[in-house]
């Protein structure tokens, strides 16, 4: 028989678990807009998986396969993927360890979100321009005539150019959240960890 301490205590941590998945750190009018939009972006998964039944019915059940499906399968995520990046900075949700963040003083906090914002710029804005010449190359021949590529495939979409133009334009986005984060922390101080308000509300 299961001791109702222990389902109570298991109630409270996972009451607290998804309390955390709600609680996000919303820092400039940037990241409020981006993070408004990742709901509308996030469809393209319900899109991407309405394709992917299409197709299964169609070749396995009535030996039709489609051309289309995979590569629009692949287009779509990878939008998505990359837009994934500037949503999670919106929202200060990328991966982090912050045992050394949460104990030191404050003014150091804003040190540390002052170096981790500006080495974030200086990533995402490499990455953007590696990205635009990704995407400029697929939407341009070299004489300079606009040409767009094309996967190469037996249906042969002009994809490339969307998924690195994607990319390019997620990648300029995080680059332009990193910059105004890293002048929110010169001007505005440090911001507050994950798990502050929530561990108030447990004490």
């Amino acid at each position: 028989m299961t001791d109702k301490s222990e389902i109570s205590d298991n109630t409270v941590s996972e009451e607290r678990i998804f309390d955390h998945l709600e609680q996000v750190d919303i820092r400039t009018r940037l990241d409020a807009l981006i993070n408004r939009l990742g709901n509308w972006v996030s469809l393209l998964f319900l899109f991407s998986m309405a394709v992917t039944v299409y197709e299964v019915i169609s070749r396995y059940l009535f030996n039709a396969p489609t051309l289309w499906a995979h590569e629009t399968t692949i287009m779509l995520v990878g939008i998505t993927f990359a837009f994934g990046g500037a949503f999670c900075l919106s929202r200060n949700s990328h991966i982090s360890i912050k045992l050394l963040y949460d104990i030191v003083s404050p003014r150091t906090r804003q040190g540390l979100d002052i170096f981790n914002a500006l080495l974030g710029f200086i990533y995402t804005a490499a990455i953007a321009y590696a990205a635009f010449e990704m995407a400029r190359k697929s939407l341009f021949m070299p004489t300079g005539l606009f040409k767009l590529e094309t996967s190469g495939s037996a249906w042969n979409p002009p994809f490339p150019p969307v998924v690195k133009s994607a990319l390019f334009l997620c990648a300029f986005l995080m680059a332009m959240q990193n910059l105004m984060h890293f002048i929110k922390a010169v001007t505005g101080g440090p911001v507050a960890p994950h798990g502050v308000e929530l561990d108030q509300e447990a004490n």
